[in-house]
């Protein structure tokens, strides 16, 4: 390994644990205790057990952004990876044809794409824990949990007072109500992911790319063997969203948020995620100009398929001129 590649591998890893380590420092300095009204409605919610556990969306938020890896190898442009398939291709290979399937060509844009990813990840929990612990809000669930020690009729603003709840870590959570920690690490996640399925279609604003949004679908039949399935990238997309939108509708339900906490973890998500979208071409960006000759890797039993003349007029149609077509099996 030279020294430039130890060194770049070494910031990112600093960088990553630094934006989630931050977490624990900010945690033992403690949060305010916040004063409340007695009339305030929006605080006297029953406690429900989370509907999606902090492990659930833990695992789910950094898990999801290895479904799609786009990889792109110096000048040819390859059909956009999904990582787990590609996986269990090779584990398939393996132990039905005993053949070596390897993407080894493929790791540095595996790398860029998970190190943005855990950036995206890491810069959302960092500002999402700031915020809880120096902003803050009163849970929804806070007067089931607090049972502070005011009179049932009391009035006004109430500042001076005891928590009377036996439940020692609920009631140092009750605190933490702005923003939804789970609706900003889902939205960073997910967001990224389904940003990603546009990955080369958004390189054309940056340097001129083909359109090659068909080819998960193509990539797909070919890889899995499976039927054409025109809405499979919108559908997948659509799943996402759907999941990212029942974890954010639960923090709500669950009474563990208030809507606009969610509403403001969403969005958080949402710009980090575009935020390292954005870093991630500029660092790839010269591994996507575009030369005389552009030439597309195609599985070697698509070339005499209408689909690869389908992908022919497509890549003609943006490039202005005609690709040179190579055999994926001759790629790496």
């Amino acid at each position: 390994m030279n020294l430039p590649l130890a060194l770049r591998i070494s910031s990112d890893l600093l960088t990553i644990i630094l934006l989630h380590g931050v977490y624990f420092l900010i945690k033992y300095c403690g949060s305010h205790k916040w004063s409340f009204f007695c009339d305030d409605w929006s605080i006297k919610y029953p406690y429900k057990d989370n509907t999606i556990t902090d492990v659930v969306v833990t695992v789910v938020s950094y898990l999801t952004p290895l479904v799609t890896v786009n990889c792109v190898h110096e000048k040819i442009i390859c059909f956009e990876k999904i990582f787990l398939v590609e996986i269990i291709t090779a584990v398939l290979k393996k132990c039905t044809e005993n053949k070596n399937y390897s993407i080894k060509g493929s790791l540095p844009f595996i790398y860029d794409f998970c190190v943005a990813a855990l950036i995206s990840l890491g810069t959302t929990f960092f500002l999402t824990t700031i915020t809880k612990y120096n902003l803050g809000r009163l849970r929804p669930h806070f007067w089931d949990i607090c049972q502070p020690n005011v009179p049932v009729n009391c009035t006004g603003l109430q500042t001076t007072y005891t928590c009377q709840g036996t439940n020692s870590k609920l009631i140092a959570d009750l605190f933490l109500s702005f923003m939804s920690g789970h609706a900003s690490t889902a939205s960073a996640s997910l967001f990224f992911t389904v940003i990603n399925t546009y990955n080369l279609d958004a390189k054309i604003y940056v340097n001129p790319t083909p359109n090659l949004l068909l080819l998960l679908q193509i990539y797909l039949q070919a890889r899995l063997h499976l039927p054409v399935i025109p809405f499979l990238r919108p559908f997948l997309q659509y799943v996402l969203l759907s999941v990212l939108f029942y974890i954010c509708a639960t923090r709500v339900t669950d009474h563990y948020h208030h809507p606009t906490d969610v509403l403001a973890g969403a969005i958080l998500g949402l710009l980090t995620s575009v935020f390292a979208f954005i870093l991630q071409i500029q660092h790839n960006s010269n591994a996507y100009i575009l030369h005389i000759n552009v030439y597309v890797a195609v599985p070697t039993d698509l070339l005499l398929t209408k689909s690869h003349s389908l992908l022919l007029e497509i890549l003609e149609e943006k490039l202005k001129y005609r690709p040179v077509v190579i055999p994926q099996d001759k790629l790496y």
